[in-house]
């Protein structure tokens, strides 16, 4: 299906930077935090639409 890249589910904190990871860096984007809550929100939406395609 893809990478899960957020394994505490923690996402919407990566995003809005209130939390880091321990294990990888964050690179610094220059989209504004709207955007960037909006991709995370397609990409989320796009990841559920296939797994829940695979149970019908």
């Amino acid at each position: 299906m893809g990478t899960y890249l957020c394994a505490d589910l923690a996402c919407s904190l990566y995003v809005r930077g209130r939390k880091r990871s321990q294990l990888a860096g964050r690179h610094e984007e220059t989209l504004p935090l709207e955007e960037r809550i909006a991709r995370t929100v397609r990409n989320l939406d796009a990841f559920l639409d296939k797994v829940l395609e695979g149970e019908r």
